[in-house]
C-alpha cells in the first residue's frame, strides 16, 4: 500500500515538475506580431533602397534586425500568398486560391484541409493566445485564416489591436496584422494624398473629393462602398498620360506613408509603452507588390519582380543581429519555419519552406529555388521558377514569335538575367536554351511534388460560399 502510494505522489511532482518546466519555457518565449501590409513593393521602402521617405518606421524596424533583400511570395494574389505564409507550403499544395463564381453567380472558395497545420495551430498547440486584426475579404476567418485564433476580426481595427495589446500584456501572444490601405484605390487622407505629386493638375481627385462624389466624408465607413470607390478612382485615370500614371504612383506611396507613420507606428509605440517591445519577435512581410504598366500592367495581375518581391524584416533584439542583411533569394513560405525555429518550436506537418536561421546567423548559402504561380482563374495558366540570377516564366497569355516550329511548349516561355536585368525586359529564352530546359525540367518536377504532396495532405477539401458581408468587402477590393 505504501508503495503504490509513493508511486502515486512521485507521479503528481512528476506532472507538477513537468508543468512547471512547461510554464517556464513558454514564460522564456518571445510574443510574435505578424505584421502583413496588403500589396507593398519591397522597392518602395527606404530600407530596401527607396530615395522617398515613405517608411521611417518600417525602416526603424529593419535597422534594428534583418532585412531580407530578395524575398518573393508565392502567388501575385492574396488569398493563396497568404495562405503560403502561414503554412509554409506553395498554393498547388494547400489549394487555396481567390473565391471565384460558380455557375449559379454564387462567390464560394475551398477551406484549408484540417490535415494541413496553420502557424497559429502550432502557436496554440504550445500555450500562444493568437488573436489577429485583418481586412479580411481575401484572408477571410472562414477558409482557413481564423483556424485556431482566439479572436480574429475583419475590419482593419488597428486601434482595437492596440487596445487588445494593452489590455493582455500577460499573455504570451501571437498577433496578426493585416491591412488593405496600400491596396489601390490607394486613399490615403490629407496630407498623404498629396505629399509626393503636390503641383499635379490633372483630372484625378484627392482623396476628400473622391469620397465626397459618393456622399462620403473623411473618418466615414467606407463599408459596402469600396467597389464605387475603386470604380471611380480608375475611371478618372488616363494610363495613356504621363502625369497621371505619376501621380497613381505618388498616391500609392502616399499611402505607403499613411500606413508606417500612422498604422505601423501606432502598433510599435503601442509595444513600447507597455514595456514588451523587446520581447516580441515582429516579422513584417506583404502578400504581394503592385505593378504601374512595367509590363503592360495595373494592379498584381503578373509574377514579374514588381509583383513578387516583396519585403521581409525581422527583429527581435538579443536573438537577432542589428542590421543584418541577407542577400540570397528566399521566400515567404519560409516564414513559417523561420519562426518557428526562432522560438524553438517543432513543426507539426511537413513544409516546403526551410528555416532562413542559417543565412542570419552563419551566411550559409541556401541554395533556393523560388516557385510562383498565379493559377487563380486559370486559363490561362502562368507559373515561374527563379534560381541564381535566372528568372524562367512560362505565361500563357504571351505568345512568343521566336519559338522552334512546332515547340508549342516555348510559345509562352521567356528567360531572364536578373542580375543584367533587373527590369525582366530583355528576353533570352532563344539564345539561352539550355538554360531554360533545365529550369523548365526543375520547375516541372516542383510542380509533380507539390501535386503528391496535395494527394497526401489537403485532397479532400470543403467549399465555403460567402455571406453578404463577406461580398461586399470582397467588391471594396474591385473584385
Amino acid at each position: 500500500m505504501k508503495s503504490r502510494f509513493k508511486k502515486v505522489v512521485l507521479f503528481i511532482v512528476l506532472i507538477v515538475l513537468g508543468c512547471g518546466r512547461s510554464e517556464l519555457a513558454l514564460k522564456d518565449k518571445p510574443n510574435l506580431l505578424l505584421i502583413s501590409i496588403d500589396t507593398l513593393r519591397s522597392d518602395r521602402l527606404g530600407c530596401y533602397g527607396y530615395l522617398s521617405n515613405t517608411s521611417p518606421n518600417i525602416d526603424k524596424i529593419a535597422e534594428e534586425g534583418v532585412i531580407f533583400e530578395n524575398t518573393f511570395s508565392a502567388s501575385c494574389k492574396t488569398t493563396p500568398s497568404h495562405m503560403s505564409i502561414m503554412t509554409g507550403l506553395y498554393p498547388r499544395v494547400h489549394n487555396v486560391y481567390m473565391w471565384e463564381t460558380n455557375e449559379q453567380g454564387i462567390y464560394q472558395g475551398k477551406v484549408l484541409s484540417e490535415n494541413i497545420a496553420t502557424l497559429a495551430d502550432i502557436l496554440k498547440e504550445n500555450g500562444y493566445t493568437n488573436v489577429a486584426f485583418t481586412g479580411g475579404a481575401n484572408v477571410a476567418g472562414k477558409i482557413g485564416f481564423g483556424r485556431s485564433f482566439e479572436i480574429y476580426r475583419e475590419d482593419s481595427d488597428t486601434s482595437a489591436a492596440c487596445r487588445w495589446l494593452e489590455d493582455n500584456t500577460d499573455q504570451r501572444f501571437f498577433l496578426f496584422y493585416h491591412t488593405y490601405y496600400t491596396h489601390d484605390p490607394y486613399l490615403s487622407p490629407d496630407p498623404y494624398d498629396k505629399k509626393y505629386d503636390p503641383f499635379y493638375s490633372g483630372e484625378i481627385p484627392r482623396s476628400k473629393v473622391l469620397l465626397q462624389e459618393l456622399g462620403l466624408q473623411v473618418g466615414d465607413s467606407w463599408y459596402g462602398r469600396w467597389e464605387e470607390l475603386h470604380r471611380l478612382f480608375w475611371s478618372k485615370v488616363n494610363v495613356n498620360d504621363p502625369q497621371d500614371m505619376r501621380h497613381v504612383n505618388a498616391l500609392y506611396d502616399g499611402s505607403i506613408d499613411y500606413v508606417d507613420t500612422t498604422l505601423i507606428k501606432k502598433l510599435i509605440d503601442t509595444l513600447r509603452s507597455e514595456g514588451i517591445l523587446d520581447k516580441t519577435l515582429i516579422v513584417l512581410t506583404s502578400d504581394h507588390g503592385e505593378e504601374f504598366l512595367e509590363h503592360g500592367r495595373l494592379r498584381h495581375n503578373s509574377i514579374y519582380r514588381e509583383v513578387i518581391q516583396v519585403p521581409l524584416i525581422m527583429r527581435l533584439p538579443g536573438t537577432l543581429p542589428e542590421g543584418k542583411r541577407v542577400k540570397q533569394l528566399v521566400r515567404t513560405i519560409d516564414i513559417m519555419p523561420t519562426i518557428l525555429d526562432l522560438l524553438d518550436i517543432p513543426g507539426k506537418t511537413p513544409v516546403q519552406g526551410v528555416s532562413l536561421l542559417p543565412a542570419v546567423f552563419e551566411d550559409e548559402n541556401l541554395d533556393l529555388a523560388v516557385y510562383a504561380d498565379f493559377n487563380d482563374y486559370s486559363p490561362p495558366f502562368i507559373e515561374s521558377i527563379r534560381y541564381g540570377p535566372w528568372f524562367y516564366l512560362m505565361d500563357q497569355r504571351r505568345v512568343r514569335t521566336d519559338c522552334a516550329p512546332g515547340d508549342t511548349s516555348s510559345n509562352f516561355a521567356s528567360l531572364f538575367n536578373t542580375a543584367r536585368d533587373r527590369g525582366e525586359t530583355d528576353d533570352l529564352a532563344a539564345s539561352h536554351a539550355r538554360i531554360a530546359d533545365r529550369l523548365k525540367t526543375r520547375m516541372s518536377a516542383l510542380r509533380i511534388n507539390c501535386s503528391r504532396m496535395h494527394e497526401e495532405q489537403a485532397a479532400e477539401q470543403k467549399i465555403m460560399t460567402m455571406d453578404n458581408e463577406d461580398i461586399e468587402r470582397l467588391k471594396a477590393l474591385g473584385y
